[in-house]
């Protein structure tokens, strides 16, 4: 299931990490960010109920994540200002603002910054760049210092950016991911959404407004040197005979006389009309941002249903309660921006992308890169285009990854085209194998054997060992962190609780009179364990192994899954030696989902697509084929295009449907499909005679693990 997927769902469970400095900060009871269109920067308190001696000046980052069931996604990323010390009851808030804060802190002197006949993107990424910050600018086809120098002293570098944008209405702000952007950007809703809220289902309360307060019908333009021009309309909203409301724009900048014209036509364009707002409470959505476009349906009436411009958001996070809700400030509005060529293009995309990198223990320097937070004012998206930076083949797609062959600083540039034909780029410096890197992520690799368990807590560079007394047959994690609860089964029957990635002595939970071949962990409720053993009983905890009952007694022993869908733990899937056995009332009830299959028996090595769980792939013997799958749950079954061998293992991805991976006795390498019936070889093993077990990463969801 996907995080889109698991906002809507009604069981979701709220999670959320925040690093510091690149580390996670432990002790955060509760966090409230709120971010604004008109703000400047926008604002992060972090709360904990004991003071961490946080000391803001030594402090250079903070990152916040949030989401469910463990999928999550960058909601905050800024610099700390200050600390807030609250009583009675003890109440430490940590205050930060995003990265725009550098822009506010920094001060031009007296001498400070003059240009001469230069475009104002090129001005405004000079004044950033002073404040130690880049940026993702357009081209706005506008210079300022055409006759007269513009000069900036003694203001803040936010104040003196904040000025050209406004001579062409261009906005400056920061994305979650800390990405400065100066683009043209209205408060106006596009014509396609990225959500929709809909009044009686997932709207907790709102209020609607209609309101001509910032109507302005007339506008006021003055500029160096006397120059000054007027710009009028009528409008129904206003008193009859006509009446004016006034905008005043007064700025050193504006040297030119076409260009005061230009700028008094916009404003008049751009604020004659109502200005329809809602604010409403929703459930929390760490993929929505100010910026975006959601259409809200009004089922009683009493508001105007249609598209909505994010023009803010509230957002609280409660660990301690698990609530999660935003308040959202959405705007409507009835104009459209004037198209002026001379003074700004606004039809261009904005190319903004995310990355994280992750170093394996061959090395092997993997980046995987997400372009999904590019947009397009006036359209879509519609290709996406990497270049590596090392001189290999450019790569492609919203997601992707690349392989370096050597550790170094890289410049990574994403290039996208919307459906209008026109490009933006962005393009971004990152130091590959460089564990001080904001991207750069450890991997916990577990791995069972015939004495113990080995773990790797950072993708393989180093190993602890923690030995058990007999084979351990499956290790099993809640995911929902990178440490959590981790359980291995062992061939004797005991279960253990693996304790500090393998670093101390495992710990014994209980002993079951067969050997344990699945563990699965509920990541609603991570104390609800299932157990599969080879006697054929599927055992049931809801007390972290305290106490165990037998939820089902199959015919052939419990050979792999047992919690199909991590936000509905009543669908329970437990593969056998003869059946894939559904129940989707928590053990009440079973099916066998293979009943369909004719063509052989089925050996037990069985997976299912993550989060996609109605596409499945079983072995099986005694037929034409070595791989059967399915796309609907087992209602029908295709034979895999494989007719020879005996499946070790197999595994599925969560990307597209029909991503797995199946390992075969005695081939040294991995079969690969992307449709579930197609199978052709992967990539050779080294020092491996045969893939006994082959994992999609459950996080990256684009690597494969793979054991002999």
């Amino acid at each position: 299931m996907s995080l889109t997927t698991l906002i809507s769902a009604s069981n979701h469970k709220p999670c959320y990490v925040v690093y510091v400095d690149g580390a996670p900060y432990y002790g955060v009871t509760q966090i409230e960010w709120e971010r604004s269109f008109d703000q400047n920067a926008a604002t992060c308190r972090v709360y904990t109920p004991t003071h961490y001696n946080f000391n803001p000046s030594a402090v250079s980052q903070i990152e916040i994540h949030e989401g469910y069931n463990g999928y999550m996604a960058r909601t905050f990323t800024g610099f700390a200002d200050d600390v807030d010390d609250e009583r009675f009851p003890d109440k430490f808030g940590l205050v930060f603002r995003d990265v725009l804060k550098k822009a506010i802190d920094t001060w031009l002197d007296d001498t400070g910054k003059t240009y001469t006949n230069t475009q104002a993107h090129t001005a405004v990424a000079d004044l950033l760049a002073y404040a130690g910050l880049g940026v993702n600018a357009g081209n706005t086809n506008f210079t300022i210092g055409d006759v007269e120098p513009a000069k900036f002293k003694l203001v803040s570098i936010m104040d003196a950016v904040l000025q050209i944008g406004a001579l062409i209405g261009w906005h400056v702000w920061a994305t979650k991911d800390g990405t400065v952007q100066f683009q043209y950007k209205k408060p106006l809703p596009a014509a396609s959404t990225l959500w929709t809220y809909t009044e009686g289902v997932d709207i907790l309360k709102f209020k609607y407004t209609k309101t001509d307060r910032n109507l302005r019908n007339r506008a006021v333009v003055i500029g160096y040197n006397d120059i000054k021009a007027t710009a009028q309309q009528g409008s129904p909203f206003v008193p009859t005979p006509p009446t004016y409301r006034t905008a005043i724009m007064a700025s050193e900048l504006i040297d030119t006389q076409s260009m005061a014209n230009a700028l008094s036509a916009w404003l008049v364009g751009d604020l004659n009309h109502l200005t329809e707002s809602i604010e409403m409470d929703v459930v929390g959505n760490p993929l929505l941002d100010v910026g975006h476009t959601v259409r809200v349906n009004f089922t009683s009436g009493r508001g105007a249903s249609g598209n909505y411009f994010v023009f803010g958001i509230r957002s609280r996070m409660d660990g301690e309660t698990g609530e999660y809700v935003m308040t959202l400030t959405l705007v409507g509005g009835n104009s459209s921006p004037v198209d002026w060529t001379d003074i700004g293009e606004a039809k261009n995309p904005v190319a903004s992308f995310t990355y994280d990198q992750v170093e394996w223990g061959d090395p092997a320097y993997v980046l995987y890169v997400d372009g999904s937070s590019s947009s397009c004012p006036v359209g879509t998206i519609t290709d996406w285009a990497w270049d590596w930076g090392d001189s290999t083949s450019a790569g492609s797609g919203q997601y992707a990854s690349h392989r370096y062959t050597n550790p170094g600083t890289y410049t990574v540039t994403l290039t996208v085209t919307c459906n209008h034909s026109k490009t933006a780029s962005i393009s971004k410096d990152i130091a590959i194998g460089d564990p001080t890197d904001a991207g750069y992520i450890y991997k916990v690799i577990y791995a069972g054997s015939d004495a113990g368990v080995w773990c790797s807590p950072d993708s393989g560079l180093t190993w602890n060992f923690a030995a058990t007394p007999s084979a351990v047959n499956f290790i099993a994690s809640d995911v929902v962190d990178e440490e959590g609860v981790v359980l291995a089964g062992c061939a004797s029957g005991a279960l253990y609780q693996v304790n500090d990635y393998a670093a101390t002595d495992n710990t014994l939970l209980t002993t079951f009179g067969s050997a344990i071949n699945s563990v699965s962990i509920d990541m609603q409720d991570t104390d609800h364990w299932l157990v599969g053993l080879a006697s054929g009983a599927l055992m049931e905890t809801f007390d972290a192994g305290t106490t165990w009952t037998t939820l089902k007694t199959f015919a052939g022993a419990v050979t792999r899954y047992a919690f199909a869908d991590p936000s509905s733990p009543a669908h329970i899937i437990a593969p056998s030696n003869t059946a894939v056995n559904e129940s989707n009332d928590a053990g009440g009830s079973w099916v066998d989902k293979l009943a369909n299959w004719s063509n052989g028996t089925m050996t037990g090595v069985v997976a299912i697509a993550w989060h996609l769980f109605q596409h499945i792939v079983a072995a099986v013997t005694g037929g034409t084929a070595r791989l059967g799958y399915s796309g609907d749950g087992g209602a029908s079954w295709t034979s895999g295009n494989i007719t020879s061998g005996t499946p070790t293992c197999v595994s599925g991805g969560a990307h597209n449907a029909g991503d797995f991976v199946a390992g075969f006795a005695s081939q040294n390498y991995l079969q690969i499909t992307t449709d579930g019936v197609t199978w052709a070889a992967g990539g050779t093993f080294i020092g491996l005679a045969q893939a006994n077990d082959a994992r999609y990463d459950w996080k990256l969801l684009r690597t494969i693990i793979a054991g002999g």
